[in-house]
């Protein structure tokens, strides 16, 4: 007796709560169709259209059964923004989590209800501009345009979306310096020697330990704030080196762990002296440690 064929199935998709349905054909391929509101009337009958056909084609995958998403982008921010949660890991509304958020209220505040697919070149460019007028500078706007884009891609990546949106979207130049009414910046210039050795007797004695360390070894802030006595080679009474502990998690990793770059920090007879002042016992405290700054 033959073996009955199996019908896809009709089921919710987890990030956007769209129902979906998953078609293959005798080669293997496969095709996720998201179909509307799942549960709703649309829906159902939306799937029953597809599995026809589908089964008229001989249960191929043809052109017709293209994606036919009411997605509103509402829908689309929450979906991206539980992703965003989870793959950046965010701890405080800094950094990051607040130009996301700062992002994606411009784009509700315009087209909160509107349609993703209906996103296109022309609204990117609206949100741009009220980016603008919000007194945000240029090259902040780029990089809210592209947080943007990056929202779009994913979803195309999830095949929330069509690939033709994003490459839309894409098109889209940033804007260039002397060409936009957005405000520019002043270059971001290292501190003036002179005045981080004025303020340096006015801080705490740990504070003066990391202002020290970083003059003498250009490493960032967040690395001198975890520099522990375990995380230090000194097999070379030359040349010490410092690679970040990436046993602490993501906030022990330096900034471009997630590429497999690795990080090593070199410390001079300078920096050393600054460090053996600092060395405890417990070789994995952290040197320079507030609590010591709350007892002094």
């Amino acid at each position: 007796m033959a073996r009955p064929r199996s019908v896809p199935s009709y089921s919710r998709h987890r990030q956007s709560g769209q129902a979906i349905v998953t078609l293959t054909d005798s080669l293997g391929s496969r095709r996720d169709l998201l179909l509307g509101k799942y549960c709703l009337k649309e829906s159902r009958v939306e799937y029953a259209r597809v599995l026809a056909e589908w089964e008229a084609a001989g249960r191929s995958l043809p052109t017709s059964l293209a994606p036919k998403s009411d997605l509103t982008i509402n829908e689309l921010v929450l979906a991206c923004w539980k992703h965003a949660q989870t793959y950046y890991s965010f701890d405080g509304e800094r950094g990051d989590e607040g130009c996301l958020r700062s992002a994606i209220r411009v784009v509700r505040e315009l087209y909160e209800h509107a349609r993703a697919t209906a996103f296109g070149r022309l609204a990117l460019k609206a949100c741009r501009q009220k980016m603008v007028e919000q007194g945000w500078s240029r090259n902040y706007v780029n990089a809210q345009v592209d947080r943007v884009r990056r929202m779009f891609r994913w979803a195309r990546s999830e095949q929330l979306l069509p690939v033709s949106l994003y490459l839309e979207l894409k098109s889209l130049s940033g804007l260039r310096r002397g060409k936009t009414s957005a405000r520019e910046t002043a270059r971001v210039k290292p501190a003036n020697p002179e005045h981080v050795a004025a303020a340096l007797p006015c801080m705490p004695t740990p504070v003066q330990g990391m202002v020290r360390f970083q003059l003498l070894t250009g490493c960032r802030p967040a690395e001198a704030c975890l520099l522990r006595a375990m995380d230090l080679d000194m097999s070379n009474p030359a040349r010490w080196v410092y690679r970040p502990g990436s046993d602490q998690g993501a906030h022990g990793e330096h900034k471009t762990a997630h590429h497999s770059h690795d990080r090593a920090i070199l410390i001079g007879p300078k920096a050393q002296e600054v460090v053996r002042s600092f060395l405890k016992t417990d070789l994995t405290a952290y040197l320079f440690c507030p609590k010591d700054t709350t007892q002094e």
